[in-house]
Order: structure tokens, then C-alpha cells, then sequence
């Protein structure tokens, strides 16, 4: 089974903890450096941790803290940075960037996230504003595949 995570949703929250075949995962995204990590969430001190963001930046990449311990973590880095997480590294997942169009060509019966998330949010504009021609029939995918989580 696949699990399509749109830029489109991940751009206004930065984190989305899913739980995949008995794991948690978190699915992150740093809007300023473009990049997107998935983290397992039964690595670190805890099991089943669930990262938030932290609305901090380490050299302009998010900060994110993990719930149980309030400890802040490093997105880009996986490794913790102060608390019961410090010098923690968490294990990164395969996960993989593809454009929306091509994703759904490839992988028809994938489960998409979708934009009705509880918050009022205008999915088809970046928060952040962008350089690209504005196109809303097209984004990228944040795509993970089940059987390499495990």
C-alpha cells in the first residue's frame, strides 16, 4: 500500500504523524529547505513518539519537539537536541518526492491525505509564496510505500 502526503498540506503544517502498519510514523517538512524526512516514531527513548513543530529553526530548518518529552530535535539532522532526546538519533525512513501527476499514474489505489484536515486553510496557495508559476491541478507527493516502513 502507498501513502501520498501532498506538499500542498505539508507546506502549512510541517508534520503529519500517521500510524502505518502498527508504527508510528511522522511524515516532516521544512517549507524554507524543501526537505522532507520520515521518521520512525518508535526509535529514541519512548515508544510511539509524536513530533510537533516547534515554530524554531536550526541554520533555517525546522526545529520540531517530541510530545513525550518536550525535547527538541533537529528535522534535517533526525538527532535530538536538548532534554531526554539529546544526542538521540531517530531512524529515517524511505520516503520519496514525486510530481502529483506522475504518483497518480503509478500508483492509482494510493491513499492521499486530504485538505479536509480540521483547519481552515487554503490548500492551493503556499503560505510561504513561491517562484513557481501557480498551477492548482499539480503538486508534489510525499509517497511512502508500507512494506519498507517495516
Amino acid at each position: 500500500m502507498y501513502f501520498f502526503y501532498p506538499q500542498r498540506i505539508l507546506v502549512w503544517h510541517e508534520i503529519v504523524n500517521e500510524f502505518i502498519d502498527d508504527e508510528w510514523v511522522s511524515i516532516t517538512y521544512c517549507p524554507l529547505t524543501g526537505s522532507t524526512i520520515c521518521y520512525s516514531g518508535n526509535d529514541g527513548i519512548y515508544k510511539n513518539n509524536n513530533f510537533g513543530t516547534s515554530g524554531r529553526l536550526l541554520n533555517s530548518n525546522l526545529v520540531m519537539y517530541d510530545r513525550t518529552s518536550n525535547s527538541f530535535i533537529s528535522q534535517i539532522l533526525g538527532t535530538g537536541l536538548n532534554g531526554d532526546m539529546n544526542g538521540v538519533s531517530l531512524k529515517a525512513r524511505p520516503i520519496h518526492w514525486a510530481e502529483w501527476s506522475k504518483a497518480k499514474l503509478n500508483f492509482p489505489d494510493a491513499i492521499v491525505l486530504t485538505t479536509e484536515t480540521g483547519y481552515l486553510r487554503d490548500y492551493y496557495t503556499d503560505p510561504y509564496g513561491t517562484y513557481e508559476k501557480e498551477d492548482k491541478n499539480s503538486f508534489i507527493v510525499t509517497i511512502i510505500n508500507t512494506p519498507s516502513i517495516r
